[in-house]
């Protein structure tokens, strides 16, 4: 018998007596190839140590994302600046803020909801006496040049 055939045998007869298991053989070769596994890996770090390509790989990984972060800082930093220099511009005045409080003792309604509903349905029937005059001036127009 070869070899081949030995450990063919020697699989089929561990099946047999414990089937659903891994036979002794097919554990050492998944042992075996885990440990080259980590012996290479372990060599590769060891290389990459001393050549000091591991630590250069490292610098420029942690650079690439640093960088990434500052980025994004940046551009953080730029949109605050922006609404910062929008909020001077729009900042009241002592001036405005004097004559604000002025108009609130003259009509303390004015600065409230109810005042402000007010304000506005006076101001629709206001618009919608504006288009009824306009119409009326229209009609008023065209009986002068007809002459109806």
């Amino acid at each position: 018998m070869s070899q081949q055939e030995d450990r063919e045998l020697g699989r089929e007869f561990a099946e047999h007596m414990d089937p659903g298991s891994a036979s002794g053989f097919d554990r050492f070769a998944t042992f075996t190839a885990d440990a080259a596994k980590a012996v290479g890996d372990s060599l590769g770090n060891l290389a990459g140590s001393l050549t000091g390509k591991s630590l250069e790989d490292r610098i420029q990984e942690y650079s690439e994302v640093y960088g990434e972060i500052l980025l994004h800082l940046n551009d953080r930093m730029d949109g605050l600046e922006k609404r910062q220099s929008s909020l001077e511009d729009a900042r009241l005045s002592a001036d405005i803020i004097n004559r604000l409080k002025e108009m609130r003792k003259q009509d303390p309604e004015f600065f409230t909801v109810e005042g402000q509903q007010q304000i506005r349905s006076q101001a629709r029937i206001a618009r919608i006496l504006s288009i009824l005059a306009f119409f009326a001036s229209l009609a008023a127009l065209f009986a002068v040049i007809f002459k109806v």
